[in-house]
């Protein structure tokens, strides 16, 4: 939806697909608000009191900021709110869904079916209700603490009664290949099956070992739609008669969507589906998700990787398709991702998913043919875009637990196409080497030119932000030395952060260990190394130096995360110390730049 906004937040309403979602084979209206939100501001987080404000708000989507819903009259923080409005619904499954920060409390109908009221950065949760037709009571409840403030609510018809051109045509095997001839055939109002270990047709189909072909033209209206399968087993889909779903194994019950623009009219759309042994599913949904094609929007399904496909090599312009996957691993060989699509060579994918990790150090590991770049909590722990052959390239991080958002993008260039991704644990603290880190556990911590509140603030830092130790403290470790995403260097109070390695353990400023000349190190842990311009991946990899091979030691950086280094054939640049065994201590270097 298209809003535009006063300095106070009250919307101005250019354009409004409010409250309502344009559903299942081009219905449009499934889901319409009626007369808009009421909405009860308040001047406190409890909703407590008389409200400050009375309004009616015809959507439930504001980016505030850390500004006012309005400013006269509502503060800026500490403030909550109660909507309440009415939904004319059809019958049918609908997804209800909430993005906040902070608090946030769902009633659908008297059933509280979303209950997160606590501070937290941007989430998204959803909530699936089955609702009769005619009126659906809605009541959203929210809060904002300090910092930034959002508040969105979206629902989505998930099924129902199918419209389109005639029911969809079922042809039944008794093998999971779809070979030979069907030994039934018959219409299918929908695709919403749950056999779980019975049998499709009892006396005719096997309850195991079968498979099943569905097809019909759907009678469409230009733009762009969403598909969702979920089925145990596997699963292919076409629509218009272009390949945008294939998870063809065994699997448990797994939803997969992907997202086409078509231009009208009737469309066929064919799916086909087997099933081993156990449970047996097989469920097919679409959604209308916007007229202005190529847009890249849609929904996102929780617990699944976002993937967007682009048709050049460096993810420009609008993706040609988006799409929900399982983890990155994927060899397409000479093949395309999606034929029909998305190009056999000179295509690019980006994968985005938020994820939740215990803290400790981790290693994640990039396989592909050709670049990769992968960022772990929006920093660079990857960095390798070139052609090449598929090899393992590794990177760690310190991860102080929680929700982390995890991004890899990835290029083809010709030939042979894959992409792997995969990470362990392998510590607890940062004394198993790679870069010291420490989360920001207050909301605002700011970031001073020197250690102590007399001096300048430089930057501020947020509440879960990671931030990079430069291994140095002041002498009663009260404040430490941090490296800030820009390349700046500052000084933060140390109470507020939570260090993977204690912040007494690092060196007090001022000292300088003592020079070691002439020392050398052995190349290993990996086939390949980088070499690089500077200590870290940002910067442009110069060589690479095989396992084995002998380099010599000519200094390091401040948390002797990385060594400078001199090749046989002359050439000097930076390693990740971690990928060098020596009898010096990579701490012992003098610190050089």
């Amino acid at each position: 939806m298209f809003q535009k906004r006063e300095a106070g937040g009250k919307p101005i309403v250019a354009l409004i697909l409010a409250g309502f979602i344009i559903l299942m084979a081009g219905k449009v209206a499934s889901a319409q608000v009626q007369d808009g939100w009421r909405g009860e501001y308040y001047n406190n987080m409890t909703l407590s009191g008389s409200p400050a404000l009375v309004r009616v708000d015809k959507v439930i989507d504001f980016s505030w900021g850390t500004g006012s819903p309005e400013w006269s009259v509502v503060g800026a923080d500490n403030f909550s709110v109660r909507w309440t409005g009415n939904l004319n619904v059809s019958p049918g499954r609908y997804r209800f869904t909430t993005a906040t920060d902070d608090g946030v409390r769902l009633w659908v109908n008297g059933q509280l079916v979303i209950d997160k009221w606590l501070e937290q950065h941007t989430t998204y949760y959803t909530a699936d209700v089955d609702l009769p037709s005619g009126t659906a009571s809605v009541q959203m409840e929210y809060y904002e603490n300090v910092g930034g403030a959002r508040a969105l609510f979206d629902v989505k018809r998930l099924n129902g009664s199918s419209s389109g051109s005639g029911p969809w045509y079922g042809e039944y095997f008794n093998n999971k290949h779809l070979s030979g001839s069907a030994a039934l055939y018959r219409n299918e109002a929908d695709i919403n099956f749950n056999w779980r270990s019975d049998s499709p047709a009892p006396g005719t189909i096997n309850p195991d070992n079968f498979s099943a072909r569905w097809t019909r033209q759907l009678d469409l209206m230009p733009g762009r739609y969403q598909f969702a399968v979920t089925t145990d087993d596997g699963v292919r889909l076409w629509v218009n008669n272009q390949l945008v779903i294939d998870q063809w194994r065994d699997q448990h019950p797994a939803t997969y969507r992907a997202e086409i623009d078509l231009p009208g009219g009737n469309t066929p759309v064919k799916m086909e589906y087997y099933e081993n042994t156990g449970g047996a599913k097989a469920q097919l949904s679409w959604a209308f998700v916007s007229s202005g094609g190529n847009s890249g929007g849609g929904s996102y399904t929780p617990g699944t990787w976002r993937a967007e496909y682009f048709n050049n090599t460096g993810l420009s312009g609008p993706p040609v398709l988006v799409r929900d996957e399982g983890q990155p691993n994927v060899n397409w060989g000479y093949g395309s991702p999606a034929p029909g699509i998305v190009g056999n060579d000179y295509f690019s994918v980006r994968w985005t998913r938020t994820l939740e990790f215990i803290p400790g150090r981790y290693r994640f590991t990039v396989t592909t043919d050709d670049g990769a770049r992968l960022w772990v909590n929006n920093q660079l722990v990857v960095d390798n875009w070139r052609n090449q052959p598929a090899r393992p390239i590794s990177g760690q991080i310190d991860l102080a637990g929680g929700l982390v958002p995890i991004r890899l993008e990835y290029y083809e260039a010709d030939v042979l196409a894959e992409a792997h991704l995969g990470w362990e644990r392998i510590g607890s603290a940062a004394n198993t080497g790679g870069t010291p880190m420490a989360s920001v556990t207050t909301y605002y911590l700011n970031v001073r030119q020197g250690p102590g509140l007399g001096y300048a603030i430089i930057s501020r830092l947020t509440r879960g932000q990671m931030v990079q130790l430069a291994g140095f403290r002041n002498a009663n470790a009260t404040w430490v030395k941090v490296n800030l995403p820009d390349g700046r260097q500052g000084w933060s109070y140390a109470g507020y952060l939570q260090s993977s390695v204690p912040i007494s353990s690092l060196a007090v400023e001022g000292g300088q260990p003592i020079p070691v000349s002439g020392s050398t190190a052995t190349v290993a842990r990996a086939a390949l190394v980088n070499v690089r311009l500077g200590p870290g991946v940002g910067y442009r990899v110069q060589t690479s130096v095989p396992s084995g091979a002998t380099v010599e030691l000519l200094g390091r950086n401040a948390a002797s995360t990385w060594a400078k280094i001199r090749l046989t054939s002359g050439t000097v640049g930076w390693m990740n110390a971690y990928y060098l065994n020596s009898a010096t201590p990579i701490s012992s270097l003098s610190i050089v730049g």
